[in-house]
């Protein structure tokens, strides 16, 4: 009497995918002259099988099939459309008395109801296959390419039902800024112009390359870092170094009324002047006005690659000036590689005494205190001072007039007998508050 296999039944078994099943399975359909892949694969599985038949071999699942892959795919997503459709149709409490009375007597009501008719609605399964197509019709990221690329190309397409779903990068959706200056930056298209001023700036750029070599091999932080000795690392004497420097206002972004200039003073130094004014648009979106402020350029090495100071070696930061009496801030940008540093701005106030006389202050940087886009954060850090991306001053002190800022040079100073890290006190703040 011949014994058939335990797994194997006469009887061909099929189970049909429901639609609407938010756990659907695949469809069986070995026949009886079908065994299991483990025991046709394994020479230990077909010795068993004819000496004892009775013992169940462990068999490996099933491997699904591309098709079937995309057909469970298409389940879960049509499942997950129709509990979104399902929850969007649910009347909210208090709007069905609203949207009678907005019905009876108006003219658009019959256009309403006509339009309905016509609109074309797709089933679940439907959307759900396009949604499923347009994943698949996606090219993929090449992985020697940088891992953020993803977000700036998922960034031109609307996201979509599964790829919210999918995604593992959920900043592009909550925090994720496309543009470092916020919109403000100009976009500059390809064009011949640029081509030639690639090849022109070429010898300037071998140029640094050169110093960057020879600065690395003369270079000896014991001489720099001298105690009580200053390290100049910006001076006004020509009016070439005034070309490291952007100065911008609000009048610049149409934004304000206020003007500002960074030149050269009579007497051979940088004047930051100009005339600020507090007065806003009447254009209905801008709410303060009135600031004005001067930058140095990012530090980079050759070829335009982003670089950092290293002010690591420093505890004060000295400037050597002549006010008007008004009081501006001193900015340290520690701009960072994601797009959530890209605005990490450290400030503290220089009051200026006005007069015809010269004024040297010394700040730590542990005063220096910690915000972004011009908001004080609640939690508070040190200065990376081995991360300086730039430098500059600011005055937005709401006082309408013309102001005059005189520098002579900027530099640091080292004191090993300062033990202060950060002045401030740092908070710990509950789960669910911004900045935390």
């Amino acid at each position: 009497m011949d014994r058939k296999h335990p797994s194997v039944s006469t009887k061909q078994s099929a189970r049909v995918a429901d639609p609407n099943d938010p756990h659907p399975h695949p469809v069986n359909t070995r026949t009886p002259e079908q065994p299991p892949d483990s025991g046709a694969s394994s020479p230990r599985a077909l010795s068993s099988r004819n000496d004892h038949p009775q013992v169940n071999q462990p068999s490996e699942p099933p491997k699904k099939k591309p098709s079937q892959a995309k057909k469970l795919v298409t389940n879960l997503v049509a499942n997950l459309i129709k509990a979104e459709q399902e929850k969007k149709s649910q009347p909210q409490p208090g709007c069905e008395e609203a949207a009678k009375l907005a019905s009876v007597g108006s003219f658009l009501s019959t256009f309403r109801e006509k339009a309905a008719k016509y609109k074309p609605v797709g089933t679940y399964q439907s959307r759900a296959i396009i949604e499923v197509q347009r994943y698949l019709e996606e090219d993929l990221l090449d992985d020697r390419q940088d891992p953020l690329l993803w977000c700036l190309i998922t960034a031109k397409v609307p996201c979509g039902l599964l790829r919210r779903a999918i995604s593992t990068t959920p900043r592009k959706d909550l925090f994720w800024e496309r543009d470092p200056k916020s919109g403000y930056g100009k976009k500059i298209k390809f064009s011949k112009d640029l081509v030639i001023d690639g090849f022109t700036a070429l010898k300037s750029e071998l140029r640094m390359l050169k110093r960057e070599v020879v600065e690395h091999w003369e270079s000896d932080p014991v001489i720099v870092t001298q105690p009580g000795f200053e390290h100049k690392v910006w001076d006004f004497e020509k009016p070439e170094d005034l070309n490291t420097w952007t100065v911008t206002s609000d009048s610049d972004h149409s934004e304000g009324y206020s003007k500002c200039t960074l030149s050269m003073s009579p007497e051979g130094h940088g004047l930051f002047s100009g005339v600020l004014s507090t007065d806003v648009p009447k254009d209905g979106v801008i709410k303060r006005a009135g600031y004005c402020s001067i930058r140095s350029h990012r530090a980079r090495k050759s070829f335009k690659r982003d670089s950092y100071l290293d002010w690591s070696n420093f505890t004060h930061l000295v400037i050597r000036c002549r006010g008007d009496g008004r009081s501006y801030l001193m900015n340290v940008a520690t701009t960072g590689y994601y797009d959530q540093l890209w605005n990490d701005v450290f400030h503290y106030p220089l009051y200026t005494r006005g007069g015809p006389y010269w004024q040297v202050t010394t700040v730590p940087f542990s005063k220096f205190f910690f915000s972004s886009k011009g908001r004080i954060q609640d939690i508070q850090h040190e200065v990376d001072l081995e991360k300086i991306s730039n430098f500059g001053f600011t005055i937005a002190d709401s006082i309408n007039g013309p102001f005059r800022l005189e520098i002579d040079y900027i530099g640091l100073l080292s004191d090993p007998s300062v033990q202060e890290t950060f002045a401030y006190e740092s908070y710990r703040l509950p789960k669910g508050i911004a900045a935390t």
